[in-house]
C-alpha cells in the first residue's frame, strides 16, 4: 500500500476529530461483490481537529474484519478501533450516517495514555513505502494541538 501524505489524508477526509469508541459489533456484509466480516463501531466525538464541525456527537465507523460467531477475519493495515481507547481519527463518508477510517490505519492514531495526548501511529501489519511527507511520519508522536495546527495549514494551503 502507498502511504498517504498528510495533505492527501487531510483533503480526502470529510472530518478529523478526537473520539472514543463506546460500542462495537461485527457481522457478515457484502462489500463490493464479496461477503466479509465487517465491524461497526460507535464513536463519541470529543473535539474536532480540523476546525470542521462533526455531523453528530457520535458517529458510526465501519472497518473491515472482526469476529462473527466462531469465524474471525483480519485485514492487514485496517484500523483497529478499541472500545474505550481515545484516538485521533480521519474519516470519509461511506453513506448517510456511516463513515470509514481514511486510508485504513493511516487515519487512526490512538492517543498516549500518559496524559500528554500525543498521537501514536499503528500500521497494523501494513507494509508501505512511506517518505518523510507521509502522514504516519508527520503525525506520530505529535500532540493533538500540534496536529490541529498541521491540519489547519493543509486545509488553508489550497485557499491562498
Amino acid at each position: 500500500m502507498r502511504a498517504l501524505t498528510l495533505s492527501e489524508l487531510v483533503n480526502i477526509s470529510q472530518h478529523a476529530f478526537v473520539g472514543t469508541p463506546t460500542d462495537a459489533f461485527s457481522q457478515w456484509d457484502t462489500i463490493g461483490k464479496q461477503r466479509r466480516i465487517v465491524t461497526y463501531t460507535m464513536v463519541d466525538v470529543h473535539s474536532s481537529i480540523d476546525g470542521r464541525p462533526t455531523p453528530t456527537a457520535s458517529v458510526m465507523l465501519r472497518t473491515l474484519g472482526g469476529i462473527s460467531g466462531n469465524i474471525g477475519q483480519v485485514v492487514p493495515g485496517e484500523a483497529m478501533l478499541r472500545t474505550g481507547e481515545t484516538a485521533a481519527m480521519f474519516v470519509t463518508t461511506l453513506s448517510q450516517d456511516l463513515y470509514g477510517v481514511t486510508g485504513m490505519s493511516q487515519g487512526h492514531y490512538p492517543l498516549t495514555t500518559d496524559g500528554s495526548r500525543r498521537l501514536h501511529a499503528i500500521t497494523n501489519g501494513l507494509e508501505m513505502q512511506a517518505g518523510p511527507d507521509a502522514a504516519v511520519h508527520r503525525l506520530d508522536g505529535r500532540t493533538v494541538s500540534e496536529v490541529e495546527s498541521l491540519v489547519f495549514q493543509e486545509l488553508t494551503r489550497g485557499t491562498h
